[in-house]
């Protein structure tokens, strides 16, 4: 039977997603009660300030730091992997490009090694296939095969990250987690990087999760928009041209600190401020000029206001609009 090309396939559903640390300070929530659909080919973006748990969202899917509660399925599996071959095919399905390009690079290792490493671990590919292969992935990000003799001192920091970006399509993955991926970067070479990977989700049909607090960038690269904050969803838009419709107060200040510093230099006095206080309601309460008195008592949760616009907040969508 034909497989009905109308339909998209779901890569990533998470659904309640709650992540949680212990430390000397007690328990802390990094990431909470988060729900995430993501289709194939489809590039996903998910913006918020620092600390707000994006890369603790990330680490989780790929498996890396457990969840206290929740799912997490990607591709029919289910984490916590339990067999070893689950835990071959997740890696095989999703891949990672990590904020720290020299901390996810190992320095000994020379370039070929390091973009092979998943072809000879997932693919068990060896020999002329495996040069084949390395070679092959060297030109499509755009560095000549003999960078494969290099080792990471050797070459630049965009080179480097073409290098990850290589390893990360290696085995052709559904999924392609990026998490700041151009942030320590000059602008000139964030621009090469980011068409590099339009390119290879337009060639190849990949899906992404662009983690980023750079909103400009998050709506050059994608389709559709999560804003998260502390650990929380608390907003979506279903597409770009929608992101000056953005609702949430939290949605607006992170606007308004993309082209204002003063704004940007008072969100970072609010999110000190914030880990001195404690609410019973929505996290955002004590910032918000729109709020009232159910904001402190009960916890906003996800509307529909639009098609595919959702959001946390009790000004929208409800009694109090």
């Amino acid at each position: 039977m034909q497989k009905n090309k109308n339909k998209t396939e779901v890569i990533l559903k998470i659904e309640d997603l709650t992540v949680e640390y212990f430390s000397k300070k007690g328990k802390k929530r990094a990431v909470n009660r988060f729900s995430l659909t993501i289709k194939e080919g489809e590039c996903v973006g998910l913006v918020g300030e620092s600390g707000c748990g994006k890369s603790t969202l990330a680490n989780a899917i790929m498996g890396f730091v457990p969840f206290s509660s929740g799912k997490i399925c990607l591709k029919g599996n289910q984490l916590p992997l339990k067999k070893q071959t689950q835990v071959r095919e997740h890696y095989t399905n999703v891949q990672m490009i990590f904020q720290n390009i020299n901390e996810s690079m190992n320095l000994r290792q020379s370039v070929f090694d390091y973009i092979a490493e998943p072809l000879r671990n997932l693919k068990k590919c060896r020999g002329n296939d495996l040069d084949r292969q390395v070679g092959k992935l060297l030109e499509i990000t755009g560095l000549p095969q003999a960078y494969g003799g290099r080792y990471p001192a050797q070459i630049s920091g965009g080179e480097k990250q073409r290098v990850v970006i290589a390893k990360a399509l290696a085995v052709q993955p559904k999924l392609i987690i990026c998490d700041e991926p151009t942030s320590a970067l000059d602008v000139s070479v964030q621009a090469l990087v980011i068409e590099l990977l339009r390119k290879m989700q337009k060639d190849q049909q990949m899906a992404y999760l662009f983690i980023s607090h750079d909103l400009p960038l998050v709506s050059y690269l994608c389709s559709r928009i999560v804003v998260m904050y502390d650990g929380e969803v608390v907003e979506i838009i279903p597409n770009v041209d929608l992101m000056t419709e953005l609702k949430h107060p939290y949605s607006q200040d992170l606007l308004e600190a993309t082209f204002s510093k003063q704004s940007d230099e008072r969100i970072v006095k609010k999110q000190i401020q914030y880990h001195e206080l404690q609410s019973n309601g929505c996290q955002y309460y004590p910032y918000c000029e729109l709020a009232i008195g159910i904001c402190n008592e009960s916890r906003p949760q996800l509307k529909k206001i639009g098609e595919g616009h959702e959001i946390a907040c009790h000004r929208y969508g409800g009694k109090h609009e």
